[in-house]
């Protein structure tokens, strides 16, 4: 399975990087990879996104560029891993959960649904998975 990735910059290098929630806990966990590219010479591929197989190959999504394979191919472990929480929607009347990935909410007529805080990226639905 590939992972749809970004590419980012940390530490003066330029990663690739995987995000993704914990189904029991409000945590978003990113993974980092090197690259191993001179970013002087790859500055434009900040912030586009890259298809990464388990072999590790990895192409961004721009006409023309090549597929590119990480130093250690698909035996290298990520350089960084970050784990941050994941705030609750705002406060409201009904009882919120983290379930699954993403917040809810209870609904009176329809169970737990969806929370949504007006924020974006404040909240994860498994909808927007």
């Amino acid at each position: 399975m590939n992972l749809r990735c970004r590419l980012k910059i940390r530490e003066n290098k330029l990663y690739l990087t995987y995000s993704w929630y914990m189904d029991d806990k409000p945590i978003k966990v990113t993974q980092w990879w090197d690259t191993g590219l001179n970013l002087n010479l790859n500055h434009y591929l900040i912030g586009q996104e890259a298809d990464l197989t388990p072999e590790g190959a990895w192409r961004p999504f721009i006409s023309g560029e090549p597929t590119r394979f990480l130093p250690e191919g698909g035996k290298q472990k990520a350089d960084f891993i970050d784990k941050e929480e994941v705030p609750p929607p705002r406060k409201s009347k009904s009882e919120t959960r983290w379930h699954d990935g993403g917040w809810e909410r209870y609904n009176n007529r329809k169970g737990w649904v969806p929370a949504s805080s007006g924020k974006k990226g404040s909240y994860r639905t498994r909808s927007s998975r």
